[in-house]
Order: structure tokens, then C-alpha cells, then sequence
């Protein structure tokens, strides 16, 4: 697999630290997208930040989730690149990379929805459902990636 074979995931098998930074990264990167993603679902579930609109929320929030997101994909396309063979037939890895894909469409849907609109014009039931179903995914993505670890 051409991944494996890179030069950078050559580096990141044999140093001795590369990995670990690596790990250190993802998590910050999740922290702050899983962060942003928790406040959101719990603004839109009407538990907190009653006095700002949702679509105020999710862009003082957009920051954190893109930042975090993008720390997410990079560190992760580096770490994958090391282990390649192994992660590319792990039920764990292929579980992530879906969940990650429909949480990414999720999510960005109601960050396009609710950023476009004022709370007045959103269908809270159905908001409240898309991001009780991000996070959920979100969650998902974090639990799958605590599995590969035991592969």
C-alpha cells in the first residue's frame, strides 16, 4: 500500500516520538471538535446558552470545530500512513472512517442550516434531532478510535 510506504509514515513507525506527538495532537484536536460539537447539541437541546440563537452558537463555537477537525484529519492521515496494512482491515479503523463521513455530513448540514437561519425559522425538533445524532456519531468516531488501540 502506497501509504505505508511513504517516507513520512516511515518516520512516524521508527521515531521514537513521532507517534505519541501524533497521538497528542488527534486528542487536542478531538477535545476541541467534541468540545464545540457538546455545546452545540446542548444549546440546541435548550439546556444552555438560552439567551443566544443557535446559529450565534454554532459560529462562535465554528472555530473550536473546524480547528479541531482539521488537527483530526491531519494528525490521523499521518498516523494511518504508518500502519496502513494493519488499520486498512481493522472492523474498528473501517467502523471510524464511516462514522466519521456521516458525522462530518451531519454536522456540517446543521452548521450550514442553523448558521442560515434565526432560531424562529428552524424546526427545533428536527435540529435538536441532527445534532443529538452528531454527537452521537461524534462520539462513535472517539469510541472506534479508542478500539483500534486494542486490535
Amino acid at each position: 500500500m502506497w501509504a505505508y510506504n511513504a517516507p513520512v509514515a516511515l518516520w512516524v513507525r521508527e521515531s521514537s516520538w513521532a507517534f505519541a506527538t501524533l497521538e497528542v495532537v488527534h486528542l487536542f484536536g478531538l477535545t476541541m471538535l467534541l468540545g464545540s460539537v457538546l455545546m452545540l447539541s446542548l444549546r440546541s437541546f435548550g439546556l444552555t446558552m438560552r439567551k443566544h440563537s443557535i446559529g450565534q452558537v454554532a459560529r462562535d463555537l465554528s472555530v473550536g470545530m473546524f480547528a479541531g477537525l482539521a488537527l483530526n484529519v491531519s494528525s490521523g492521515i499521518l498516523m494511518f500512513a504508518s500502519g496502513a496494512v494493519r488499520y486498512w482491515v481493522s472492523g474498528p479503523f473501517q467502523f471510524k472512517m464511516v462514522c466519521l463521513l456521516v458525522a462530518v455530513v451531519v454536522q456540517s448540514s446543521l452548521y450550514l442550516k442553523v448558521t442560515r437561519s434565526n432560531d424562529q425559522q428552524l424546526n427545533l425538533r428536527r435540529t435538536r434531532l441532527a445534532g443529538g445524532v452528531a454527537l452521537l456519531l461524534w462520539i462513535s468516531v472517539g469510541a472506534a478510535g479508542r478500539a483500534i488501540a486494542f486490535m
